[in-house]
């Protein structure tokens, strides 16, 4: 298994998506970016994961705002591409 693609033994989801639709099983349209799918309180895991990153890059301490984190886009994101550089087992 470790040597075919993501893919094909995850059916296309990363394991961070899989577990957000498994810890979040509401299902619907985010109300930022109008996907359908798993939602936490009324938003996606990418629309997460975007209000989160700019909230970083400002610095700021106080509390995620979705709708301002999302204004200029989204940055997509590849499966495995945030784990940390080493974290990776030796084959």
């Amino acid at each position: 298994m470790a040597d075919r693609p993501v893919a094909e033994h995850s059916r296309g989801i990363c394991l961070a998506c899989r577990m957000f639709r498994k810890r979040h099983p509401e299902r619907g349209v985010c109300r930022i970016c109008r996907h359908t799918g798993a939602l936490w309180d009324g938003a996606c895991r990418l629309c997460r994961r975007q209000a989160a990153l700019a909230e970083r890059e400002r610095g700021s301490k106080a509390r995620m705002d979705l709708e301002d984190g999302n204004r200029k886009g989204q940055q997509l994101y590849f499966a495995g591409a945030l784990r940390a550089v080493g974290s990776l087992p030796d084959r």
